[in-house]
């Protein structure tokens, strides 16, 4: 009988340990985010009067500093008008970033584009919204500057 006694005890203590032991999942391993993405696309831009142009060629756009909340756009040899005389790359600092599942989302309001270390305040870029999508082999911005409205839709550099 005393050996009935402690096996139950055993029992009940092994039964009680496996019901108090909750299985845990392990939380997701979030994916890294990348610091800088180059991007080749299509420049396109619609003016006030309704006039569309698309610029040439490919265009190089990179995203820098992506994994900070202020991320970088450069602009490399954009053209937003047909007689928009020397193209230059443009950098472009101070660019939300927010991450929204396996998006990131850009975002700036009265962005000043700089030319090598001068600032351009007379071409300010304004409701920039973009997207870093598709696991990051997307990008699409948008933004206002002079009265155009300027689209750009790239895939990943290979």
């Amino acid at each position: 009988m005393k050996k009935l006694f402690v096996f139950a005890i055993a029992l009940v203590s092994l039964f009680a340990t496996s019901c108090s032991k909750d299985e845990e999942t392990p939380a997701p391993t979030p994916k890294p985010v990348p610091t800088e993405l180059t991007f080749e696309g299509t420049l396109k831009s619609v003016n006030a009067g309704g006039g569309a142009f698309t610029q040439e060629g490919k265009v190089e756009f990179k995203v820098i500093n992506i994994g900070t909340e202020s991320a970088t756009l450069w602009m490399y040899k954009p053209q937003f008008a047909n007689g928009m005389p020397a193209r230059f790359d443009m950098e472009v600092k101070g660019i939300a970033r927010k991450t929204s599942g396996d998006d990131i989302n850009l975002v700036g309001t009265n962005l000043i584009p700089y030319i090598g270390v001068k600032p351009y305040k007379d071409f300010k870029m304004t409701d920039l919204t973009g997207t870093i999508s598709d696991e990051a082999t997307k990008l699409v911005v948008e933004f206002k500057c002079m009265g155009h409205m300027v689209t750009y839709t790239g895939d990943i550099k290979k």
